[in-house]
């Protein structure tokens, strides 16, 4: 989203950064590095010559190592992303902080997006392999006592609105955390899943078969 005047040397803009780059499949890609490091760091230049309110850019919460079930994390906490899209989100952050000038900026590590039609391809991905009555649909592939913290989109929205509206009162270099407050565990998710399909098919006791253990 951009609004500015003609003269950039009078114009009041707000630049949000590119789309960035994401491959579901997981695999290596030289996109992560060219949108997504290199591709910020471009705009940021490009703006200089810009009177800019506030540049907002959508990192993400994997940056962070992972902890155990129950501890919290904050903006201070350690980094220790796992795969190649965290690193160059965690890498633009960086481009930010050695590259933005005069410009305010907030980075926004944002938790995985979902909606009612779910659109969180971990959560879909645990959905349709419990719908597919498979053996693998009784076993969760990986530690079931971990999960992936959320938000929904909406709250999302939310947030980003009233970070907007309040830009003003805020700091000019802001770090932000924008997850909820409970992460559920894939264990949990498993059953609930479990239950749900099994009430869809008014079979109360099927829900016993999606333990995540197995049994």
């Amino acid at each position: 989203m951009r609004t500015c005047a003609s003269k950039p040397w009078s114009t009041h803009c707000r630049f949000h950064s590119p789309r960035p780059y994401y491959n579901f499949s997981g695999e290596p890609s030289p996109k992560y590095q060219s949108v997504n490091v290199l591709g910020t760091e471009r705009l940021l230049r490009a703006l200089q010559s810009f009177e800019v309110g506030q540049f907002i850019f959508s990192s993400s919460m994997l940056v962070h190592a992972p902890q155990p079930p129950g501890h919290l994390i904050n903006e201070n906490s350690p980094f220790e992303p796992k795969w190649d899209y965290p690193v160059s989100k965690l890498a633009a952050e960086e481009k930010i902080l050695r590259e933005h000038g005069q410009i305010p900026f907030a980075i926004l590590r944002i938790a995985g997006v979902y909606d009612d039609r779910c659109h969180l391809p971990a959560l879909a991905q645990q959905i349709a392999r419990i719908n597919e009555r498979k053996l693998i649909s009784h076993v969760f592939p990986g530690d079931s006592s971990h999960g992936q913290a959320s938000i929904h989109m909406g709250d999302l929205l939310d947030g980003i609105g009233r970070l907007l509206s309040k830009r003003h009162e805020l700091p000019d270099h802001l770090t932000l955390l924008l997850g909820e407050p409970e992460t559920p565990c894939y264990a949990a998710l498993q059953r609930e899943i479990g239950m749900d399909k099994a009430h869809a098919a008014g079979n109360m006791t099927t829900g016993r078969a999606w333990r995540h253990d197995g049994r």
